[in-house]
C-alpha cells in the first residue's frame, strides 16, 4: 500500500481579554468580604453577599465555558472527519481480523475434539508413559498426562 500521510496546518491562536483589569478590580472587591464581620444579627446580609459572589464567579465561568466552545469549533469539525476516516479504515481490519481469528482458532482445535474421541494411539502412548489407565478427560490436548500429586 502506498503510504499515506496526514497533512494538517494549525494556527496557534490567542484569546485576548481583560484579565488583568478584571484581577485588580476583584483582588480590591475581595478585601472588603475579609474586612466585614459576619454576625448573627446580619445573617441576611451574609446570604445576599453569598449568592452575589456565587453569581459572579458563575457569569466568569459561563464565559469560560462560551469561550471554549467557540475556539473548539474548528478541532470538533476536525475530530469528526479523523472519525470518518478512521471508520473508513475499521471496516478491513474487521474484516481480515475475524479471518486470521477463525484460522486461529481452526489451528487450535484438537483433532480429537472434533472427531468426539481420542485416538487409541494417543490414549496408549499416555498409558505407557504413566504406568495407569487413562480416561479422555485425563489426558490433555497435547497428549501429556496430568502431573501426579
Amino acid at each position: 500500500m502506498e503510504e499515506l500521510q496526514v497533512v494538517a496546518q494549525q494556527t496557534p491562536g490567542t484569546i485576548s481579554w481583560n484579565f488583568e483589569e478584571l484581577k485588580e478590580r476583584l483582588s480590591a472587591e475581595m478585601k472588603r468580604y475579609e474586612e466585614i464581620v459576619y454576625t448573627d444579627e446580619n445573617i441576611k446580609e451574609e446570604k445576599s453577599d453569598i449568592a452575589g459572589l456565587r453569581k459572579l464567579q458563575k457569569e466568569v465561568n459561563d464565559r469560560k465555558i462560551e469561550i471554549k466552545k467557540t475556539w473548539l469549533l474548528p478541532y470538533d469539525a476536525f475530530e469528526a472527519q479523523v472519525n470518518e476516516l478512521k471508520a473508513i479504515i475499521e471496516k478491513p481490519i474487521a474484516m481480515i481480523d475475524e479471518k486470521v481469528k477463525d484460522y486461529e482458532a481452526r489451528r487450535k482445535k484438537p483433532l480429537w475434539k472434533e472427531s468426539g474421541h481420542i485416538s487409541t494411539r494417543r490414549r496408549r502412548s499416555c498409558r505407557r508413559q504413566s504406568g495407569k489407565r487413562l480416561s479422555e478427560k485425563s489426558i490433555r490436548i497435547n497428549g501429556s498426562t496430568p502431573r501426579q500429586r
